[in-house]
């Protein structure tokens, strides 16, 4: 049977382990989170510089670019 001062050390144990276990969900997180971010920049530089193209007359590529704009968007949803 446990004594007061041994239940009292146990669940500081669990709590602290509870805790960590919360830090390292974060800072996955937080990866995920930034990885995210960086391919939704690299979509809506994409998705300028089609644009700029289309103002600037185009170079025939138009297909193309937005394929390449969809395909990065898919990568993204994987």
């Amino acid at each position: 049977m446990y004594r007061p001062h041994q239940a009292r050390e146990s669940l500081i144990v669990m709590m602290e382990e509870q805790v960590e276990e919360g830090r390292r969900e974060m800072q996955e997180c937080e990866r995920v989170k930034a990885k995210v971010k960086e391919q939704l920049e690299e979509i809506e530089r994409e998705g300028h510089e089609v644009e700029r193209r289309d103002r600037d007359g185009g170079n025939g590529k138009k297909d193309d670019d937005v394929r390449n704009v969809t395909s990065t968007a898919g990568a993204i949803a994987d």
